[in-house]
């Protein structure tokens, strides 16, 4: 009997006082740790709430990021934009630079020109004076467009490029030609001095006409539908120094040949109008072509040392943007927020909060 309950007494673990205590501290720590995990409070510390405000994207921060590129950032009144950084040699680029009798062309950073000559990307809806004649390879397709409408409206079959893209030779020879032929008095009026033409860019073309149906006036008044302008107005020599030539386009690209248009300012006017206008205070523009909305604005050069480099501001949300030199002290800025017709919200979007310029009223 005595054996038998030995064997019982003996079947399972036998707890001692030393394990009851740790089974009775495992059980507190256990509800100590679930009491606090249901019951505590958020209690923060000193300086939390300036740490919020920096973390949410402030001024100072952004600033502090020194970001560029594709970054986004934002402006003093909470806009956010990227900041693209050009170099400041690129004044000289684009088709915005100014080209007169004060600001001569750079020729370190001319655009490639093509020969128009047997080119086969040539329309056949206009000739050549000379196999000589060459322009910028990017505006080909547009002296095209241009010169392919006139045809279709006119019926004229006669249109002839006189001239073109230039090299400083080039315009030396037609200097002393004129003066030879005309005096130096009518060379002046219409040639300008070797370095200070615009024919140097690739991008200016003498137009003329040896056929029955030649129409100088279409050519005026349509200009801008293609980029052009007819550069040499008449009643602004004075600002031009150049006589009145309505042979002489010019391309500069949309919108600015509507607005040069439609405003009739010649280049230089509307180069010095867009310097009253800012990224935080630009332009803005709905062309009436295909109804798309532009904004503008003008952002001057760093400095004049074309290694450094300036910071261009440009909206985070536009679809499309440019900037070019005006070949004077800074840039051109050109953004696109696509047609208020095919696309209405964006187009509002983009209007809101622009006060639209007096001279597009």
């Amino acid at each position: 009997m005595s054996d038998r309950r030995r064997n019982v007494r003996n079947s399972g673990p036998e707890l001692t006082s030393g394990m009851i205590v740790l089974i009775i501290f495992a059980a507190a720590a256990i509800l100590l740790t679930v009491y606090f995990i249901c019951n505590i409070e958020y209690s923060p510390s000193e300086g939390t709430e300036t740490d919020e405000l920096t973390s949410a994207g402030s001024t100072d921060s952004a600033a502090d990021n020194g970001t560029t590129g594709s970054s986004a950032e934002t402006d003093p009144e909470g806009e956010e934009y990227i900041s693209v950084s050009v170099s400041n040699s690129e004044i000289y680029s684009g088709y915005m630079v100014l080209v007169n009798y004060q600001y001569a062309f750079n020729f370190d950073y001319a655009e490639a020109t093509v020969s128009l000559y047997h080119n086969e990307d040539k329309s056949d809806s206009y000739s050549l004076a000379s196999s000589s004649i060459s322009c910028a390879a990017s505006v080909l397709e547009y002296l095209n467009e241009f010169l392919d409408a006139y045809a279709e409206a006119t019926g004229d079959d006669g249109a002839i490029i006189n001239s073109a893209a230039r090299t400083y030779e080039e315009q030396v020879s037609i200097m002393e030609e004129y003066t030879e032929l005309y005096g130096e008095d009518y060379a002046n009026a219409y040639v300008a001095v070797p370095g200070y033409s615009e024919h140097h860019t690739g991008y200016a073309f003498d137009i003329a006409s040896i056929g029955e149906n030649y129409d100088s006036l279409w050519l005026i008044e349509n200009c801008w539908r293609y980029g052009f302008v007819q550069r040499y107005q008449a009643g602004k020599e004075a600002i031009t120094q150049i006589s009145y030539e309505y042979w002489h386009y010019r391309y500069v690209g949309a919108p600015h040949a509507e607005i040069m248009m439609t405003t009739n300012l010649c280049h230089e006017e509307y180069v010095d109008m867009l310097r009253d206008y800012t990224y935080e205070s630009p332009y803005e523009f709905t062309s009436s072509a295909d109804g798309t909305v532009y904004v503008l604005y003008f952002v001057a050069a760093s400095s004049e040392n074309t290694e450094e480099t300036t910071e261009i501001p440009i909206p985070s949300d536009a679809l499309e943007y440019k900037i070019e030199g005006n070949n004077v002290d800074g840039f051109v800025v050109t953004v696109s927020y696509g047609s208020d017709t095919e696309n209405s919200d964006v187009a509002d979007t983009a209007a809101a909060g622009y006060e639209e310029s007096e001279t597009n009223e």
